[in-house]
This record gives structure tokens, C-alpha cells and sequence, in this order.
């Protein structure tokens, strides 16, 4: 058979997932254990966001906790060989994209994975929308400038795209051929250290989604020259797209749930059936919405459902099921302060409020996690406050835990009440809202699980001794350098955190400490297995923040007993 009609094939199943009618019944006893969902790309960007969603609404849906987990690299064919070769139960399933399709063929991989042979379509899910961006100082604004610019520069500047064969890299591949013109691909294991190179202008130019794009652009950091789609973005209609330049250009990803081959088609459709149940309401949400005009963060949109035949984007709203979320107008603004230099909104976010606030960001740009990388911007935080109150934000946090509590309870205090002196408006720190987690669940006595070296670990057992808790264990993973907890997987966090309460069986909660460790899935799967509360540092962050600018931090889609907490 033509090889490249068996991939077309695949991409018509897997695009359309579901055609025949389903039903939960047909399910038997499945799930009966936690799922996990790979995701071949970095936390935090667009794909994990998504995936992310995808698995709180399941869990909802399945009645079992489904865990994402991350295993970036090779444009996603590192976490397909993991699903590939799992056993094909239904209990490991691939959140992908359609560049698995291709990329095999274009990087010198050892592995002998074959998509179209090893995995099968479940559901198809969504369709994004990408953007390309620059550097600020890059002689260019649109569309016309930027061909004109690499026209009369070939081979002069390179471009970032989350890896090789993705389709963010054939777009602008396809653009190249189409110009004749030449730009350097410089291949990355996903979107946030891209982003920071341009910003930086260590690339000249970077592929990313509207969703991870666009507020990059509206906080001024880079600058947008195109779309790759053939339309405009409602809510970002002052971006132009390449096809304005390309008559008939249109590059769009497509993401799809895939499991093993050889799953039981029971599985196959109990999973199908309560993806098209969510997309369904996804796409309901989307056209009220559309109806009252509300404006919306750009970037994708439910891609069918339940296995029809074609993928289409439905509406442009980035947040798909998590666009399940209420949203008014105008929509309360909230600050933070991020530890790496990045400034972008924490990925738990979407995933606990949907799109009722509008959260903005700034970043510190520390040297590591330790008091001697936190040093050089301790005296940095109040300015960042002032400038977060400049761009409307009515309540403002430090998304740090041991940036504010290294140096005691007296210096946290000290640092909250100058950053609210100096803005006028309700302000918080992550260590604030840890203990504020901890008295609401009624835990006194705790078990920490960390990512932190020992040095911190120590002081954060001071300070929780000042404040009146009692530490019953604690381990960390001894992770620095900035940006490392959030490659922690969710089993291994897990695995931490029973352990310090297996030290401790005296223990009231469990408490997951640094704002980097994504700790969602594992609060969900801790309170399942110990019967005990569990926090982590970012979530509780959130919902402090929250709270001090008079909203309801309650969460129906995420981060257990505390977000039923009013």
C-alpha cells in the first residue's frame, strides 16, 4: 500500500474518532486505576496545557484519576515510543500531535517506532493556531516587512520551533519554498526556553501558539509578525497571517488522543465517548460565547468529537474544555510574580479558573533555587508590584514559596506590606498561602514533600515551627537550577510524598512545596490513596491571590479538598 496513503489514512481516523454511536455502558469495569497521559512536550506550553485540561474533565468523566505526564523531545516521538510499547489496556494513552505523522521520517531516531502501526486513534481533540514572533529590535511588524526582510537577508536569521518535523518547523519550511527564501532552524524541547531566547534576542524569530504568543506580544515582550492560519484571530485581528502575503497559506497542528495498538475496542470507545461528551459541551460554550462577544484569549479550538469525519477549529478560544469555565466581563485582573525570568502565567491557571480571571505576570529572573540565587532580586519584588498595578492588576502575589520564606515569617510579612504600601491594592505571597492552606484544611501537623535542597528544606521547617505548625517529615529532590521542578513527574512526586508520610503517620495533610512542581494530578491521586488533604504550593498560591481580590476561589475542575473551600 502507498505509504502516504496509509498516513492519510490514519489522519482521517484519527482526526475523526468516533463515528459509530457509543455508549458508557458498553464500558464493563474499565477504569478501575489512574490513567496516564504523555505528553512529548515541555510542562507548561501549549500541548501540556491542553493535555492537561483534557484529563481534569476526564477524570470528572471516568470516575478515575487521570495523571498527565511529561517526556519532551523529538517533536513528541520520545513519549509516543512510551505509549507504543505500554501495555494496551487503555491505562497509558499519548496526548499527540500530527507532526508524529512526519517526524520519524526527518530526525535520525534509533527507535523502530512506527505511528501508524503502534498507536490507534481515540478521539481527535483539538485544532491550534500558530504564531510567529520576533525579537523586539527585528526590522519587521507584519507580514509584508518580514518577507521583504528575509528576502533581502537570506540565510541571515534563524528561527526556534519546539523541534524538528513539527509542524510548526514544515510551516515555515512550506513558507521558505513558497518565497524562496532562507532562514536557520534552531530545534527546541518546547516552547518556554524559545520564548526566552527571543525575548533575549538569542533568536531572531520563533514559531509558537497564539495561546503561548499573544501574551507574550500584548505585555510587550515580543513583537507579532504572522499568523499561520489563512484568517485572521478573533481577538487578535490586528495580527496579520502569512496568507497575505502566501496566497492560500494555512498551517494548523491538530492534537489527537492515541492509545497502543491493540486496545480492546470497549476502552476505545468508553474513552471516545466521554472525550466527545466534553468537547461537546466544549463547543457549546464557545458559541454563547460567541453570541455575547465576549473577547477571548486566541489559540484553538475543539476539533470535532466523537470520531466525525473531519477536524474543524470551532471558534478560536485557546482554552478549549477549559473554556467550560464561566467568564465575565470585564474579567477581575491578577498580578503575579514569577520566579524565572520568563513572566508567564503559571500553567495551573487555566486548569483551576477557566477563564473567570485575567491573569498577567512578571518575571524576577532568579539564578537559582537558593538563597544565594535569590539574593540578586530579593530588593527587585516591590518595583515588579508597581509595574503589575500599572497594568491594572487589582490584587498582586509572589508565586514563590521559598523566595518568601527563606528569610523567616518577620521578612514575609515585612515584604507583603511593602509591595501593598507601594500599590495601593491587596497583595500575598505563596508562603502566605500555604499556612492560610494549611489552617483552612485544619492541618497542623504536616508531611512536606519538596523539590528543594537542604539548605531549604531546613528553613522552611523553621518557618512553619514559627507559625505553629509541626513537620512531621520532609524530603526533598535537591533540584536548583530554575525551571527543573517542572520536569518532576507526577508518579515521582507521588512516590516523594508517600514516603514523608509513611516517616509520619501521625500526619494531618500533605503539603507538595515549590511553585515550579505541577502538583494538580498528584493532589487529586494523594487525597484518593491517604484520605488526607494535600496542597501544593502553586494552586494554594492561586487561590490566596484570588481571595484577596474578593473573588470566590472555589474550583469545580481541580485541586481537591482546598478548592471546595469558600
Amino acid at each position: 500500500m502507498n505509504p502516504n496513503l496509509r498516513r492519510r489514512s490514519f489522519v482521517g481516523a484519527a482526526l475523526a474518532a468516533g463515528a459509530a454511536p457509543l455508549a458508557f455502558a458498553q464500558a464493563g469495569p474499565y477504569p478501575n486505576r489512574p490513567i496516564r497521559i504523555f505528553v512529548g512536550y515541555a510542562a507548561g506550553g501549549a500541548v501540556d496545557t491542553m493535555a492537561r485540561i483534557v484529563a481534569q474533565r476526564l477524570t470528572t468523566a471516568l470516575g478515575q484519576s487521570v495523571i498527565v505526564e511529561n517526556r519532551a523531545g523529538s517533536a513528541g516521538l520520545l513519549a509516543a515510543d512510551t505509549v507504543a510499547k505500554a501495555p494496551a489496556d487503555g491505562y497509558t494513552l499519548l496526548h499527540g500531535e500530527s507532526a508524529l505523522l512526519i517526524a520519524p521520517q526527518l530526525q535520525n531516531q534509533t527507535s523502530s517506532l512506527d505511528p501508524i502501526k503502534s498507536l490507534v486513534p481515540v478521539a481527535g481533540l483539538f485544532q491550534s493556531r500558530l504564531l510567529l514572533v520576533a525579537n523586539n529590535e527585528v526590522k519587521a511588524s507584519n507580514p509584508a516587512e518580514f518577507l521583504a526582510l528575509v528576502k533581502a537577508n537570506p540565510g541571515r536569521f534563524t528561527y526556534g520551533t519546539s523541534g524538528i518535523g513539527t509542524v510548526h518547523h514544515l510551516g515555515v519550511e512550506l513558507f521558505k519554498s513558497r518565497t524562496k527564501t532562507h532562514l536557520l532552524h534552531i530545534p527546541y524541547r518546547g516552547a518556554s526556553q524559545l520564548v526566552t531566547d527571543v525575548i533575549n534576542g538569542q533568536l531572531q524569530f520563533g514559531v509558537v501558539s497564539a495561546a503561548a504568543g499573544v501574551p507574550q506580544v500584548r505585555s510587550g515582550r515580543v513583537k507579532a509578525i504572522a499568523m499561520f492560519s489563512s484568517t485572521r484571530l478573533a481577538g487578535a485581528d490586528d495580527i496579520g497571517t502569512l496568507a497575505e502575503v502566501v496566497p492560500g497559506f494555512h498551517v494548523a497542528p491538530r492534537q489527537m488522543l492515541l492509545a497502543p495498538a491493540g486496545t480492546p475496542q470497549a476502552v476505545i470507545d468508553r474513552l471516545s465517548a466521554a472525550v466527545g461528551e466534553l468537547l461537546r459541551h466544549a463547543r457549546s460554550g464557545q458559541r454563547r460565547r460567541r453570541a455575547r462577544r465576549h473577547h477571548r484569549l486566541p489559540g484553538a479550538g475543539p476539533a470535532g468529537g466523537r470520531r466525525e469525519a473531519r477536524v474543524r477549529g470551532v471558534g478560536p478560544g485557546h482554552q478549549g474544555p477549559g473554556h467550560l469555565g464561566r467568564m465575565s466581563a470585564p474579567r477581575p485582573r491578577i498580578g503575579l510574580i514569577v520566579p524565572p525570568a520568563h513572566g508567564r502565567v503559571p500553567p495551573d491557571a487555566p486548569l483551576l479558573y477557566g477563564e473567570r480571571f485575567d491573569f498577567i505576570a512578571r518575571g524576577l529572573g532568579i539564578d537559582g533555587v537558593s538563597p544565594r540565587g535569590f539574593a540578586p532580586v530579593v530588593n527587585q519584588i516591590v518595583d515588579h508590584a508597581r509595574a503589575l498595578r500599572a497594568d491594572g492588576a487589582q490584587a498582586i502575589s509572589l508565586m514563590g514559596t521559598s523566595l518568601s520564606f527563606y528569610q523567616g515569617p518577620a521578612f514575609t510579612d515585612q515584604l507583603r506590606d511593602a509591595m501593598q504600601q507601594a500599590t495601593g491594592v491587596p497583595c500575598t505571597t505563596m508562603s502566605h498561602a500555604v499556612v492560610s492552606a494549611l489552617r483552612a484544611l485544619g492541618v497542623q501537623r504536616v508531611a512536606v514533600a519538596t523539590s528543594y535542597i537542604d539548605e531549604l528544606n531546613q528553613r522552611l521547617v523553621v518557618y512553619l515551627g514559627a507559625l505553629g505548625f509541626e513537620v512531621t517529615a520532609i524530603e526533598g529532590l535537591g533540584i536548583e537550577p530554575v525551571g527543573g521542578a517542572a520536569e518532576v513527574s507526577t508518579e515521582r512526586l507521588v512516590a516523594l510524598s508517600r514516603k514523608v508520610h509513611a516517616q509520619a503517620p501521625g500526619a494531618q495533610g500533605i503539603f507538595m512545596s515549590c511553585g515550579g512542581l505541577l502538583t494538580l494530578d498528584a493532589i487529586a491521586t494523594l487525597e484518593e490513596q491517604l484520605g488526607l488533604p494535600a496542597i501544593g504550593s502553586s494552586p494554594s498560591g492561586f487561590r490566596d491571590v484570588v481571595r484577596a481580590a474578593g473573588e470566590d476561589p472555589r474550583s469545580r475542575t481541580a485541586g481537591g479538598r482546598l478548592f471546595t473551600l469558600a
